[in-house]
């Protein structure tokens, strides 16, 4: 009897072994398991969101003009830059755990843009099949008296002043006009103060007086008038008059004088 209570105790560590090993295992496999990119914890994870399984994760791409988040699943390990069909988490990794915003919910921009683009379309082709007016590509040169032509006369009829006002633009609009001037050498365009009249003598000598002071408000200074032009237009009193006839006199004598003695 001994013997047999001894192998019992000897043989009882052995079936403990198990279930210890068991627990190890447990606990082993029920370790948090981190991920590489953004360090979640999967268990933390699973208690606190069971139906959704989305997470949304922020990084620093190292260019400004590339999208700095990306989406993960949380099971699968799943990554995408595609926002999911399904509301999604947003993981913080300063707390390493979810945002305290809650859940997000998906946007409906695209499916909106969608619906607007096929609205439009549909506008779009009713708005040609019940047009009946001009169109260039199918009536080629414009005919008044066509058909298509009474297609906007009703429409002018119930608005008068349409066609007053495009008159009135066009009449102060005036008739369109356009000059270009070409060098003869290159023939290409160039500037109109470019001409040959800026080579001229005086638009040289213009051009390096006015180094020195300025020629326009110089040569308007006097309304634009000469010297010679100014005292044409004035008028001498009788002494002025024999004053100037004695210095020519005096001016021709000394002339004269002047031959002879040399």
């Amino acid at each position: 009897m001994a013997t047999t209570e001894e192998e019992k105790q000897e043989d009882a560590p052995e079936q403990n072994k198990p279930e210890q090993t068991q627990e190890e295992h447990k606990s082993s496999s029920g370790s948090p398991e981190k991920s590489a990119e953004t360090g979640l914890d999967h268990e933390d994870i699973q208690q606190q969101v069971p139906s959704y399984k989305w997470c949304k994760c922020f990084f620093d791409p190292g260019d400004p003009t590339l999208q700095n988040f990306y989406f993960m699943h949380f099971d699968t390990r799943q990554t995408q830059y595609e926002e999911p069909n399904e509301p999604y988490w947003i993981w913080d990794a300063m707390l390493n755990n979810v945002h305290a915003s809650g859940l997000q919910y998906p946007t409906t921009t695209q499916q909106t843009q969608t619906a607007s683009a096929d609205s439009s379309a549909e506008q779009s082709k009713e708005s040609e099949s019940t047009y009946q007016g001009y169109n260039p590509k199918i009536h080629g040169s414009y005919d008044p008296n066509a058909p298509y032509a009474q297609f906007h006369e009703p429409k002018k009829a119930q608005d008068p002043a349409l066609d007053e006002y495009s008159a009135a633009a066009y009449a102060a609009a005036g008739e369109y006009g356009s000059t270009g001037a070409f060098n003869r050498f290159t023939g290409r365009f160039q500037n109109a103060d470019q001409s040959t009249d800026r080579h001229s003598d005086f638009q040289k000598s213009g051009r390096q007086l006015n180094a020195f002071f300025d020629v326009d408000a110089a040569a308007n200074s006097h309304e634009g008038r000469s010297l010679k032009e100014e005292r044409r237009g004035q008028k001498l009193s009788k002494k002025e008059i024999q004053e100037m006839n004695k210095k020519r006199k005096e001016k021709k004598e000394k002339k004269r004088m002047d031959f002879y003695r040399a």
